[in-house]
């Protein structure tokens, strides 16, 4: 029997709740018979992404992509990738998700790395930044998480990165 008609039967046949349930597992089932999420995101495409690079000590030059796409209402998902090379080359995403008014940003903050993205109430003008920072761990090659929460970068010095 077509989706459609099961569909029908369902929605006219039952009561509400049972109607409810068969939509969500239904597209439980939609949602699952696609590809793995790796495979997903490496075959991304986003609308625009920025490249750009900064200085952190000790590492030294760290390149940064940060790549989004519009997802309607003025939202975007996003994702803050670095790259680097210390005793060969290096990567790390230091943001997934969806945010306000793109792109992310990011910029050095002393030895530190800071990503910063807006969020926005429906209905107000004023917007909340959401700012994450980032310390070089030298033993385990990546930059972990350190403190997050504040309003603006410590550094202030976050520039718009160049449209690759």
């Amino acid at each position: 029997m077509p989706f459609a008609e099961v569909l029908r039967e369902r929605i006219h046949g039952t009561n509400m709740k049972r109607s409810i349930f068969f939509l969500v597992v239904a597209g439980l089932g939609l949602a699952t018979t696609g590809t793995s999420v790796q495979a997903d995101e490496q075959a991304r495409s986003w609308d625009e992404i920025r490249t750009g690079r900064v200085e952190v000590p000790p590492v030294g030059a760290v390149d940064y992509e940060i790549a989004y796409s519009s997802v309607g209402y003025d939202h975007f998902e996003a994702s803050v990738s670095v790259f680097w090379k210390d005793e060969g080359q290096r990567s790390q995403i230091l943001f997934e998700g969806i945010h306000d008014k793109a792109p992310a940003k990011i910029s050095a903050a002393g030895r530190q790395l800071c990503v910063s993205v807006e969020y926005c109430q429906r209905y107000q003008d004023q917007c909340q930044i959401w700012v994450a920072l980032y310390s070089y761990d030298q033993e385990d090659k990546l930059f972990v998480w350190r403190e997050e929460g504040q309003q603006m970068c410590p550094d202030a010095s976050a520039v718009l990165p160049d449209v690759r």
